[in-house]
């Protein structure tokens, strides 16, 4: 697990473990799990959900090279007002001014089976997931960018692109003879969180947090049901921000993916989940508007 060292680090564990209110109304009640995950079949399924698409270089794809536009259409006082971010690419040094050059990875530290979250500043891209057979998990990984506005009050915006694919498998044990019914249920998403703190340090604030779900898979009992999805995430879908902003604070602003696992395991009987996402981010537009 990653962090940079900014005051927002300690704030971490709390927004986390208030993003599903609903989780908190619906505690999993019952005991070890009878049965144990000994079908090779079913495992295998459940590992393949688990490992993230690296079958291309995202960085050389044409879209990724928006950050090297040089903006000419604006006069020279105003370039500053409109930055597009990308990846870097493999082996460069991140330009903060240009490039994502934060990255973030979050995984719950129990009640795992199997989970991980991989950022990567070269390639644009970052994949988050997690397995379980009980309770509540969640995985996530993010890329970001650093800016202190040029305006001394402005309003921000944050429009990325993100591409992503995904998966996700639920299973379960209900012998003949069960009398209870199990659930599980996996939620992949994709959002946007903006925080910031006085130039000089301290004074942190969350100014944004909102995700898109882009995909929600529920089954009852579920029996080996596969589920894959994919496809973009823009403004268009709701994934955007707009702060008011000042150009005494410095503003972080991540763009994550968020893998969600909950998993029913009853006296007698059991239901299990597995999903992941792999996104890819080639540009992130941030604008300064001068207020009215």
């Amino acid at each position: 697990m990653k962090h940079v060292s900014d005051e927002s680090t300690e704030t971490i564990a709390a927004w986390l473990g208030r993003r599903r209110p609903r989780h908190e109304a619906a505690r999993l009640m019952g005991v070890d799990a009878v049965d144990k995950r000994d079908d090779e079949v079913d495992i295998a399924l459940r590992d393949l959900v688990m490992k993230p698409l690296t079958h291309f270089d995202s960085y050389l794809h044409p879209a990724a090279q928006l950050s090297k536009l040089n903006i000419d259409w604006f006069a020279p006082k105003q370039v500053e007002l409109f930055r597009i971010y990308g990846p870097a690419g493999p082996g460069a040094a991140p330009d903060q001014d240009r490039h994502y050059s934060r990255e973030w990875a979050y995984t719950d530290p129990l009640g795992q089976v199997n989970v991980f979250a991989r950022p990567s500043l070269a390639a644009g891209r970052f994949a988050a997931g997690h397995s379980l057979t009980s309770g509540y998990g969640q995985a996530l990984a993010a890329l970001g960018v650093v800016m202190v506005p040029s305006l001394t009050w402005c309003e921000l915006s944050v429009r990325p692109y993100v591409s992503y694919q995904g998966s996700a498998y639920l299973s379960g044990r209900r012998p003949s003879d069960a009398w209870e019914n199990a659930t599980s249920t996996t939620w992949a998403s994709v959002g946007i969180l903006v925080e910031s703190w006085a130039v000089g340090g301290g004074s942190y604030h969350l100014d944004w947090d909102q995700p898109v779900v882009v995909s929600t898979f529920s089954e009852t009992n579920p029996t080996k049901s596969w589920h894959d999805f994919g496809g973009s995430v823009t403004i268009t879908d709701g994934l955007s921000a707009r702060i008011l902003a000042s150009g005494s604070r410095r503003y972080r602003i991540w763009v994550y993916c968020w893998a969600e696992v909950q998993a029913q395991m009853l006296v007698s009987a059991g239901a299990y989940g597995s999903t992941s996402i792999d996104c890819w981010m080639p540009y992130l537009m941030v604008e300064q508007t001068k207020l009215q």
